[in-house]
Formats: structure tokens, sequence, C-alpha cells
């Protein structure tokens, strides 16, 4: 279903999930504009301190104006179904149909940089069924020996060092220090994830750590099972 016009410039993805558990369409938009450098502060000199604040207002305006004239479009020209975020230095917009998709990245061409868009229609209506599955070519870390793991449960970052102990200490006690490749693997990051075999150890997970450290849990379906 890749039948979208793949201008120069612009980088196309597969979807893994539906954006919002909704829209399978995202835009991904720059602003083109230079971001002002932060040149000192309220105790600098007055004049330097002057000409950074209007090079900012100007930066902004300019900003602001581009992305409600993307806003405007769509509320003008599509369908009632895309929603959009202001990030950064980013434009993000997001579609549930393929042409209104098509038709604002035509619009915006010159500030398009990535778009992301499903392989085929079977998979919106496979991802459409469960908010938590992951669509994927294989399962996560497979090899020789073993297929992979269907599914993880995501922690949220420990800002302490206490906290990030608690947790592994945590998850060793539940596993009771077992060593089974084929039935997790803990993977230590900014933001740590356990990767299962099993779906009923998410269950176990969940009634044996702090809910509150858990940021969420996924499954993966692989786009062969569509």
């Amino acid at each position: 279903m890749h039948d979208f016009e793949e201008l120069d410039g612009v980088t196309y993805q597969d979807i893994t999930k539906l954006f919002w558990n909704f829209y399978p369409y995202k835009v991904n938009l720059s602003d083109l504009l230079v971001k002002p450098q932060h040149r000192g502060g309220y105790n600098s000199d007055s004049s330097i301190y002057a000409k950074n604040k209007k090079e900012w207002n100007t930066y902004l305006t300019k900003r602001t104006n581009l992305y409600y004239e993307m806003r405007t479009f769509c509320n003008e020209e599509l369908g009632i179904e895309w929603t959009s975020k202001n990030n950064d230095q980013t434009f993000s917009f997001f579609f549930r149909s393929p042409l209104d998709a098509q038709r604002f990245i035509l619009q915006f061409r010159t500030y398009t940089k990535t778009v992301f868009r499903p392989e085929n229609f079977a998979s919106i209506d496979a991802l459409g069924q469960d908010s938590k599955l992951l669509l994927r070519e294989t399962l996560f870390y497979p090899n020789e020996e073993f297929g992979g793991y269907r599914h993880y449960v995501e922690f949220h970052y420990q800002h302490r060092q206490e906290d990030e102990e608690e947790l592994d200490e945590c998850i060793i006690r539940l596993f009771n220090e077992e060593i089974d490749d084929q039935r997790y693997r803990y993977v230590y990051n900014n933001r740590r994830r356990l990767y299962l075999n099993n779906r009923s150890d998410i269950m176990y997970i969940k009634l044996g750590v702090d809910n509150d450290k858990i940021r969420g849990y996924y499954s993966v379906l692989l786009k062969s099972e569509i």
C-alpha cells in the first residue's frame, strides 16, 4: 500500500503502532527557522538583552504563524480526523485518512522531513484491535536457537540510584535469580526493559512490582501473522 509519492529529502517509515491508538499516518515537519542563541540574561548589558529578546519574539511569531497556517489548511481543506502537536523545533501532524495525509504532505512538502505510514490496510485493522500491540518483522533478540521475546515491560526512568537498585533487586527476587534466556531478558539502560517469552509473566510483574514504576507493557504482532 506504499502508494505515497515519495519526495526527495523525505524519509518514509512503516509504523509499528497506531499513533494515539487511532491515527495510522504521522508527518514530521521542520519549521526551517534558525533558533536564536541565548545571549546574556537579566543582569547582562541591556542592549544585548534587548536584541536577543527581539530576535526571540520574531522567531516565535514566525513559528506560531507557520504552525497555524498548517492547522488552518487541515481545518479548511481536509477531513475532521486529524490532530497535531507543536514540538520544540518540529511539528507533528497525525491523520486517519491516507488521502488527507498525502494532500497535507504535498501542500507542505518543503517542511516535511519524515512520514510514517502503514505497510497495508490489514496492519491498521490488526493494530486497532489492541493498543498494546507493536508490529515488527521479528521478535526481540532472536538467535539461532531461540525465536525471540514477544512481550516486554518498560519501566519509568529511575532518577535516584537507590530507586534503580530497588527495581533491579525486585526483578531478581521475582525470578529467583533464574538464568533462563528463553524466559526473560532484563536490559539495563536509562529506561529499563524486561523482555518476556510468556504473556503470563506480564501479570506476574504487575503483581510483584510497584505499578508506579511501570511505564507500559507491549506485545509483538509479526507482519507474517497478519
